[in-house]
């Protein structure tokens, strides 16, 4: 398998990440869209999934926005901010029936209610980090990291 992967994204999976296939091998990508076309680096592998880094999107989606957030995809958080507020309502509902169907065997066809805020008024968690050592830092931590990244 190559260090860089051409995909084109299938789906989103629960969590934000878009899902791909490539040489027998599933691939995890995340800040995509389904129907983009990207380029990726391989980040770690297990048997046949991949962990893969976005490098480009060669193909965007006309769902793709642009996040407001400065710390959009540096910090661990926000996995959703690079698609318009609609398409990330309609995706969550796509996204939560296809994991009724393949963890709870739940075939759900009914609506689903959404209960939304405004745009970037939807948090209804969040984790600081303090560095309480010099220079004290509040904050977040990088992606899979104990870094932490000052928020201002």
């Amino acid at each position: 398998m190559a260090d860089e992967l051409r995909l084109s994204i299938e789906k989103l999976i629960y969590g934000g990440d878009g899902l791909a296939h490539a040489d027998g091998n599933t691939v995890f990508v995340p800040y995509v869209l389904p129907g983009e076309e990207v380029r990726a680096a391989t980040k770690s592998q297990k048997k046949k999934l991949i962990w893969a880094e976005l490098l480009e999107v060669t193909s965007a989606a006309k769902e793709r926005g642009n996040a407001e957030c400065s710390h959009f995809q540096k910090c661990g958080g926000c996995h959703y901010q690079h698609i318009l507020p609609e398409e990330q309502v309609r995706l969550k509902k796509e996204i939560l029936r296809e994991t009724l169907s393949r963890l709870g065997g739940l075939s759900w066809d009914r609506p689903i209610i959404e209960h939304t805020a405004e745009p970037y008024g939807y948090r209804n968690r969040a984790q600081w980090a303090v560095r309480s050592g010099m220079p004290r830092v509040i904050g977040y931590f990088l992606p899979e990291s104990s870094v932490i990244i000052p928020i201002d």
